[in-house]
Protein backbone atom coordinates (compact mmCIF):
# COMPACT_ATOMS: atom_id res chain seq x y z
CA UNK A 1 0.00 0.00 0.00
CA UNK A 2 1.60 3.24 -1.10
CA UNK A 3 1.23 6.64 0.50
CA UNK A 4 -1.58 7.65 -1.85
CA UNK A 5 -3.35 4.30 -1.63
CA UNK A 6 -3.39 4.39 2.15
CA UNK A 7 -5.28 7.69 2.10
CA UNK A 8 -8.36 5.67 1.13
CA UNK A 9 -7.95 3.00 3.80
CA UNK A 10 -11.22 1.45 4.96
CA UNK A 11 -11.10 -0.64 8.14
CA UNK A 12 -12.62 -4.07 8.32
CA UNK A 13 -16.04 -4.54 9.83
CA UNK A 14 -14.54 -6.13 12.92
CA UNK A 15 -12.18 -3.20 13.48
CA UNK A 16 -15.04 -0.70 13.55
CA UNK A 17 -16.59 -2.24 16.68
CA UNK A 18 -13.42 -3.41 18.39
CA UNK A 19 -11.36 -1.38 20.88
CA UNK A 20 -7.82 -2.10 19.78
CA UNK A 21 -4.27 -0.91 20.19
CA UNK A 22 -4.71 2.16 17.97
CA UNK A 23 -7.51 3.51 20.19
CA UNK A 24 -5.12 3.77 23.10
CA UNK A 25 -2.43 5.34 20.91
CA UNK A 26 -4.62 8.35 20.15
CA UNK A 27 -3.90 9.67 23.64
CA UNK A 28 -0.20 10.09 22.80
CA UNK A 29 0.52 13.46 21.11
CA UNK A 30 1.78 13.27 17.49
CA UNK A 31 2.10 9.48 17.62
CA UNK A 32 0.44 9.21 14.20
CA UNK A 33 3.18 11.31 12.60
CA UNK A 34 5.82 9.19 14.35
CA UNK A 35 4.23 6.02 12.96
CA UNK A 36 4.11 7.55 9.46
CA UNK A 37 7.81 8.49 9.70
CA UNK A 38 8.59 4.94 10.85
CA UNK A 39 6.69 3.59 7.84
CA UNK A 40 8.75 5.83 5.55
CA UNK A 41 12.01 4.48 6.99
CA UNK A 42 10.76 0.90 6.63
CA UNK A 43 9.70 1.41 3.00
CA UNK A 44 13.05 3.01 2.17
CA UNK A 45 14.85 0.09 3.82
CA UNK A 46 12.79 -2.35 1.75
CA UNK A 47 13.81 -0.47 -1.40
CA UNK A 48 17.45 -0.71 -0.29
CA UNK A 49 17.07 -4.49 -0.01
CA UNK A 50 15.69 -4.59 -3.57
CA UNK A 51 18.70 -2.58 -4.76
CA UNK A 52 21.13 -5.03 -3.16
CA UNK A 53 19.57 -8.19 -4.64
CA UNK A 54 21.55 -9.20 -7.72
CA UNK A 55 20.97 -12.90 -8.49
CA UNK A 56 17.27 -12.84 -9.48
CA UNK A 57 15.01 -10.76 -11.70
CA UNK A 58 12.93 -7.96 -10.11
CA UNK A 59 9.73 -9.79 -11.11
CA UNK A 60 10.84 -12.67 -8.93
CA UNK A 61 11.34 -10.21 -6.07
CA UNK A 62 7.70 -9.19 -6.59
CA UNK A 63 6.78 -12.90 -6.47
CA UNK A 64 8.45 -13.46 -3.09
CA UNK A 65 7.05 -10.22 -1.68
CA UNK A 66 3.52 -11.09 -2.83
CA UNK A 67 3.85 -14.59 -1.38
CA UNK A 68 4.99 -13.13 1.95
CA UNK A 69 2.12 -10.65 2.02
CA UNK A 70 -0.47 -13.24 0.98
CA UNK A 71 0.42 -15.36 4.02
CA UNK A 72 0.09 -12.37 6.35
CA UNK A 73 -3.18 -11.08 4.93
CA UNK A 74 -4.71 -14.55 4.77
CA UNK A 75 -4.22 -14.70 8.53
CA UNK A 76 -5.66 -11.20 8.94
CA UNK A 77 -8.76 -11.90 6.86
CA UNK A 78 -9.28 -15.21 8.66
CA UNK A 79 -8.89 -13.66 12.11
CA UNK A 80 -11.35 -10.85 11.31
CA UNK A 81 -13.67 -13.34 9.55
CA UNK A 82 -14.03 -10.98 6.61
CA UNK A 83 -16.25 -11.87 3.69
CA UNK A 84 -14.26 -12.38 0.48
CA UNK A 85 -17.29 -11.61 -1.68
CA UNK A 86 -16.79 -8.42 -3.68
CA UNK A 87 -19.79 -6.20 -4.51
CA UNK A 88 -20.76 -6.49 -8.17
CA UNK A 89 -20.07 -2.80 -8.87
CA UNK A 90 -16.49 -3.00 -7.55
CA UNK A 91 -15.20 -6.16 -9.22
CA UNK A 92 -13.79 -4.42 -12.28
CA UNK A 93 -12.05 -1.83 -10.05
CA UNK A 94 -10.53 -4.67 -8.00
CA UNK A 95 -9.20 -6.39 -11.14
CA UNK A 96 -7.77 -3.09 -12.42
CA UNK A 97 -6.20 -2.41 -9.02
CA UNK A 98 -4.56 -5.87 -8.98
CA UNK A 99 -3.16 -5.57 -12.51
CA UNK A 100 -1.95 -1.97 -12.10
CA UNK A 101 -0.57 -2.76 -8.65
CA UNK A 102 1.51 -5.58 -10.12
CA UNK A 103 2.79 -3.27 -12.86
CA UNK A 104 3.59 -0.62 -10.27
CA UNK A 105 5.65 -3.04 -8.18
CA UNK A 106 7.54 -4.34 -11.22
CA UNK A 107 8.27 -0.84 -12.52
CA UNK A 108 9.39 0.30 -9.08
CA UNK A 109 11.82 -2.59 -8.65
CA UNK A 110 13.19 -2.35 -12.19
CA UNK A 111 13.76 1.40 -11.80
CA UNK A 112 15.56 0.86 -8.49
CA UNK A 113 17.92 -1.53 -10.27
CA UNK A 114 18.55 0.80 -13.24
CA UNK A 115 18.85 4.25 -11.61
CA UNK A 116 19.93 5.56 -8.24
CA UNK A 117 17.81 4.76 -5.19
CA UNK A 118 17.10 8.41 -4.38
CA UNK A 119 16.02 9.27 -7.93
CA UNK A 120 13.71 6.24 -8.12
CA UNK A 121 12.03 7.14 -4.82
CA UNK A 122 11.62 10.78 -5.84
CA UNK A 123 10.02 9.93 -9.18
CA UNK A 124 7.67 7.53 -7.41
CA UNK A 125 6.38 10.48 -5.39
CA UNK A 126 5.31 12.25 -8.60
CA UNK A 127 2.09 10.21 -8.59
CA UNK A 128 -0.08 13.10 -7.29
CA UNK A 129 0.30 14.81 -10.68
CA UNK A 130 -1.28 11.88 -12.49
CA UNK A 131 -3.86 11.43 -9.72
CA UNK A 132 -5.05 15.03 -10.19
CA UNK A 133 -5.28 14.56 -13.95
CA UNK A 134 -7.15 11.25 -13.73
CA UNK A 135 -9.45 12.57 -10.98
CA UNK A 136 -10.45 15.49 -13.21
CA UNK A 137 -10.96 13.23 -16.22
CA UNK A 138 -12.59 10.16 -14.65
CA UNK A 139 -14.15 11.34 -11.38
CA UNK A 140 -15.10 14.87 -12.50
CA UNK A 141 -13.24 16.38 -9.55
CA UNK A 142 -12.28 20.03 -9.57
CA UNK A 143 -8.70 21.03 -10.24
CA UNK A 144 -7.84 24.22 -8.38
CA UNK A 145 -4.72 26.39 -8.29
CA UNK A 146 -3.11 24.29 -5.54
CA UNK A 147 -3.26 21.18 -7.71
CA UNK A 148 -1.90 23.09 -10.70
CA UNK A 149 1.00 24.59 -8.72
CA UNK A 150 2.00 21.29 -7.14
CA UNK A 151 1.78 19.55 -10.51
CA UNK A 152 4.15 22.09 -12.06
CA UNK A 153 6.52 21.80 -9.09
CA UNK A 154 6.55 18.01 -9.40
CA UNK A 155 7.28 18.18 -13.11
CA UNK A 156 10.11 20.63 -12.38
CA UNK A 157 11.55 18.25 -9.79
CA UNK A 158 11.45 15.31 -12.21
CA UNK A 159 13.15 17.42 -14.90
CA UNK A 160 15.93 18.32 -12.46
CA UNK A 161 16.44 14.63 -11.77
CA UNK A 162 16.33 13.56 -15.43
CA UNK A 163 18.67 16.35 -16.58
CA UNK A 164 17.80 16.18 -20.30
CA UNK A 165 20.72 17.38 -22.51
CA UNK A 166 18.55 19.82 -24.50
CA UNK A 167 18.00 21.77 -21.23
CA UNK A 168 21.19 21.22 -19.22
CA UNK A 169 23.55 20.90 -22.18
CA UNK A 170 26.17 18.21 -22.60
CA UNK A 171 26.79 15.57 -25.20
CA UNK A 172 23.70 13.54 -26.06
CA UNK A 173 25.91 10.62 -27.09
CA UNK A 174 27.12 10.33 -23.49
CA UNK A 175 23.53 10.16 -22.23
CA UNK A 176 23.14 6.75 -20.57
CA UNK A 177 20.37 4.92 -22.41
CA UNK A 178 19.99 2.40 -19.59
CA UNK A 179 19.50 5.28 -17.13
CA UNK A 180 16.95 6.95 -19.42
CA UNK A 181 15.04 3.68 -19.66
CA UNK A 182 15.05 3.44 -15.86
CA UNK A 183 13.56 6.94 -15.58
CA UNK A 184 10.86 6.09 -18.15
CA UNK A 185 10.00 2.90 -16.24
CA UNK A 186 9.82 4.85 -12.97
CA UNK A 187 7.47 7.41 -14.54
CA UNK A 188 5.28 4.62 -15.91
CA UNK A 189 5.17 3.17 -12.40
CA UNK A 190 3.95 6.52 -11.10
CA UNK A 191 1.25 6.47 -13.78
CA UNK A 192 0.02 3.01 -12.78
CA UNK A 193 0.18 3.99 -9.10
CA UNK A 194 -2.18 6.86 -9.87
CA UNK A 195 -4.57 4.41 -11.55
CA UNK A 196 -4.47 2.37 -8.32
CA UNK A 197 -5.65 5.41 -6.37
CA UNK A 198 -8.52 6.03 -8.79
CA UNK A 199 -9.59 2.39 -8.46
CA UNK A 200 -9.49 2.63 -4.66
CA UNK A 201 -11.65 5.75 -4.77
CA UNK A 202 -14.27 3.80 -6.65
CA UNK A 203 -14.23 0.93 -4.14
CA UNK A 204 -16.40 2.27 -1.33
CA UNK A 205 -17.52 -0.98 0.31
CA UNK A 206 -14.58 -3.39 0.23
CA UNK A 207 -12.22 -3.29 3.27
CA UNK A 208 -8.57 -2.67 2.51
CA UNK A 209 -7.51 -5.95 4.12
CA UNK A 210 -9.60 -7.86 1.56
CA UNK A 211 -8.26 -5.71 -1.30
CA UNK A 212 -4.64 -6.36 -0.28
CA UNK A 213 -5.45 -10.08 0.16
CA UNK A 214 -6.64 -10.35 -3.46
CA UNK A 215 -3.79 -8.11 -4.65
CA UNK A 216 -1.20 -10.37 -2.98
CA UNK A 217 -2.69 -13.55 -4.45
CA UNK A 218 -2.92 -11.99 -7.91
CA UNK A 219 0.68 -10.77 -7.57
CA UNK A 220 1.84 -14.35 -6.99
CA UNK A 221 -0.14 -15.59 -10.02
CA UNK A 222 0.94 -12.77 -12.34
CA UNK A 223 4.60 -13.08 -11.31
CA UNK A 224 4.60 -16.83 -11.97
CA UNK A 225 3.08 -16.32 -15.44
CA UNK A 226 5.62 -13.65 -16.39
CA UNK A 227 8.58 -15.65 -15.08
CA UNK A 228 7.45 -18.82 -16.87
CA UNK A 229 7.08 -16.90 -20.13
CA UNK A 230 10.52 -15.34 -19.62
CA UNK A 231 11.89 -18.74 -18.53
CA UNK A 232 13.63 -16.96 -15.68
CA UNK A 233 12.13 -18.65 -12.62
CA UNK A 234 14.97 -19.67 -10.33
CA UNK A 235 15.83 -19.81 -6.67
CA UNK A 236 18.38 -17.31 -5.25
CA UNK A 237 21.86 -18.78 -5.47
CA UNK A 238 23.27 -17.25 -2.30
CA UNK A 239 22.24 -16.81 1.31
CA UNK A 240 22.66 -13.04 1.13
CA UNK A 241 19.89 -12.64 -1.48
CA UNK A 242 17.61 -14.99 0.48
CA UNK A 243 17.99 -12.80 3.57
CA UNK A 244 17.42 -9.68 1.47
CA UNK A 245 14.21 -11.19 0.05
CA UNK A 246 12.99 -11.84 3.58
CA UNK A 247 13.94 -8.25 4.37
CA UNK A 248 11.84 -6.96 1.46
CA UNK A 249 8.77 -8.83 2.66
CA UNK A 250 9.31 -7.95 6.33
CA UNK A 251 10.05 -4.25 5.90
CA UNK A 252 7.26 -3.75 3.36
CA UNK A 253 4.68 -5.49 5.54
CA UNK A 254 5.76 -3.60 8.67
CA UNK A 255 5.68 -0.35 6.69
CA UNK A 256 2.11 -1.06 5.60
CA UNK A 257 1.12 -1.80 9.20
CA UNK A 258 2.65 1.39 10.61
CA UNK A 259 1.19 3.48 7.79
CA UNK A 260 -2.27 1.99 8.27
CA UNK A 261 -2.22 2.63 12.03
CA UNK A 262 -0.95 6.17 11.39
CA UNK A 263 -3.89 6.92 9.10
CA UNK A 264 -6.33 5.51 11.65
CA UNK A 265 -5.16 7.84 14.43
CA UNK A 266 -3.97 10.88 12.44
CA UNK A 267 -5.15 13.04 9.54
CA UNK A 268 -4.01 12.07 6.03
CA UNK A 269 -2.28 15.44 5.50
CA UNK A 270 0.34 15.14 8.27
CA UNK A 271 0.87 11.48 7.39
CA UNK A 272 1.56 12.39 3.75
CA UNK A 273 4.08 15.02 4.84
CA UNK A 274 5.84 12.58 7.17
CA UNK A 275 6.09 10.06 4.35
CA UNK A 276 8.46 12.39 2.46
CA UNK A 277 11.08 11.03 4.86
CA UNK A 278 11.12 8.09 2.43
CA UNK A 279 12.95 10.29 -0.10
CA UNK A 280 15.37 11.58 2.52
CA UNK A 281 16.24 8.09 3.74
CA UNK A 282 16.68 6.85 0.17
CA UNK A 283 19.32 9.50 -0.47
CA UNK A 284 20.95 8.74 2.89
CA UNK A 285 21.20 5.05 1.98
CA UNK A 286 22.43 5.92 -1.51
CA UNK A 287 25.24 8.15 -0.27
CA UNK A 288 26.31 6.25 2.87
CA UNK A 289 25.70 2.55 2.18
CA UNK A 290 25.79 2.36 -1.63
CA UNK A 291 28.63 4.89 -2.01
CA UNK A 292 26.77 6.60 -4.83
CA UNK A 293 27.10 10.39 -4.51
CA UNK A 294 24.14 12.54 -5.48
CA UNK A 295 24.45 15.55 -7.78
CA UNK A 296 23.06 18.93 -6.82
CA UNK A 297 20.31 18.59 -9.43
CA UNK A 298 19.16 15.34 -7.82
CA UNK A 299 18.97 16.94 -4.38
CA UNK A 300 17.25 20.03 -5.79
CA UNK A 301 14.70 17.91 -7.64
CA UNK A 302 14.04 15.84 -4.53
CA UNK A 303 13.57 19.04 -2.51
CA UNK A 304 11.07 20.42 -5.04
CA UNK A 305 9.07 17.17 -5.09
CA UNK A 306 9.08 17.01 -1.28
CA UNK A 307 7.86 20.59 -1.18
CA UNK A 308 4.98 19.82 -3.53
CA UNK A 309 4.00 16.78 -1.44
CA UNK A 310 4.04 18.91 1.73
CA UNK A 311 1.84 21.53 0.05
CA UNK A 312 -0.63 18.83 -0.99
CA UNK A 313 -0.60 17.44 2.54
CA UNK A 314 -1.24 20.84 4.11
CA UNK A 315 -4.05 21.57 1.67
CA UNK A 316 -5.64 18.19 2.30
CA UNK A 317 -5.36 18.69 6.06
CA UNK A 318 -6.97 22.13 5.92
CA UNK A 319 -9.85 20.95 3.73
CA UNK A 320 -10.69 18.01 5.99
CA UNK A 321 -10.15 19.50 9.45
CA UNK A 322 -9.82 23.32 9.26
CA UNK A 323 -10.32 23.80 13.01
CA UNK A 324 -7.50 21.35 13.86
CA UNK A 325 -5.27 22.88 11.18
CA UNK A 326 -5.84 26.40 12.58
CA UNK A 327 -5.08 25.24 16.11
CA UNK A 328 -1.88 23.35 15.18
CA UNK A 329 -0.55 25.77 12.54
CA UNK A 330 -2.13 29.17 13.20
CA UNK A 331 0.58 30.95 11.20
CA UNK A 332 -0.51 29.13 8.01
CA UNK A 333 -4.25 29.37 8.58
CA UNK A 334 -6.26 32.03 6.70
CA UNK A 335 -6.94 35.24 8.59
CA UNK A 336 -10.65 34.48 8.90
CA UNK A 337 -9.98 31.07 10.42
CA UNK A 338 -7.52 32.59 12.90
CA UNK A 339 -10.10 35.19 13.92
CA UNK A 340 -12.75 32.50 14.38
CA UNK A 341 -10.36 30.38 16.39
CA UNK A 342 -9.41 33.26 18.69
CA UNK A 343 -13.02 34.34 19.05
CA UNK A 344 -14.06 30.84 20.02
CA UNK A 345 -11.71 30.75 23.01
CA UNK A 346 -13.74 31.68 26.09
CA UNK A 347 -13.25 31.04 29.77
CA UNK A 348 -16.11 29.02 31.14
CA UNK A 349 -16.33 28.57 34.92
CA UNK A 350 -16.68 25.05 36.23
CA UNK A 351 -20.15 23.64 36.57
CA UNK A 352 -19.88 23.44 40.32
CA UNK A 353 -18.97 27.11 40.59
CA UNK A 354 -21.86 28.05 38.32
CA UNK A 355 -24.28 26.07 40.45
CA UNK A 356 -22.88 27.67 43.60
CA UNK A 357 -23.27 31.15 42.16
CA UNK A 358 -26.81 30.32 41.06
CA UNK A 359 -27.72 29.10 44.55
CA UNK A 360 -26.26 32.24 46.15
CA UNK A 361 -28.21 34.47 43.82
CA UNK A 362 -31.37 32.49 44.51
CA UNK A 363 -30.90 32.70 48.29
CA UNK A 364 -30.19 36.45 48.10
CA UNK A 365 -33.37 36.93 46.09
CA UNK A 366 -35.38 34.95 48.67
CA UNK A 367 -33.93 37.01 51.52
CA UNK A 368 -34.88 40.24 49.81
CA UNK A 369 -38.44 39.00 49.31
CA UNK A 370 -38.68 38.02 52.99
CA UNK A 371 -37.48 41.45 54.10
CA UNK A 372 -40.04 43.17 51.85
CA UNK A 373 -42.79 40.94 53.25
CA UNK A 374 -41.84 41.78 56.87
CA UNK A 375 -41.75 45.50 56.15
CA UNK A 376 -45.08 45.35 54.34
CA UNK A 377 -46.68 43.42 57.20
CA UNK A 378 -45.38 45.98 59.67
CA UNK A 379 -46.84 48.81 57.68
CA UNK A 380 -50.16 47.05 57.38
CA UNK A 381 -50.14 46.41 61.13
CA UNK A 382 -49.60 50.07 61.87
CA UNK A 383 -52.49 51.04 59.61
CA UNK A 384 -54.88 48.52 61.24
CA UNK A 385 -53.99 49.41 64.84
CA UNK A 386 -56.58 51.54 66.78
Amino acid sequence: MSMLEADYYRPSSSEVHRVNFSDRLTKIPAIGVVFAATAAVLFATGSLCVKLITSIDPVEVVLFRSLFQSIIYTAIVASYRESLKIPSGERFSLVARCVCGFLTACCSYYSIRMISLGDASTIAFSSPVFVSIFACMCLRESCGPIQLITALLTVLGVVLICKPPFIFGGDSAEFNINWVLGVVIALFGSLTRAVNVICLRQMKLTPSSVVIFYFSLSGVLQSLIVLLVMQDLKFPNNVNDILLLLGVGTFTSLGQYFQTVALKIEEAGPVSMARTLDIVMSFVYQITLLNNPAEWTDLAGAGVVCGSVIIVGLHKWYNRRPEVFSRCLPCLAPRKERANFRGSVTIVPPLQTQEKNTNCNHNSHNNQEAIREVIQNGINGIRLSP
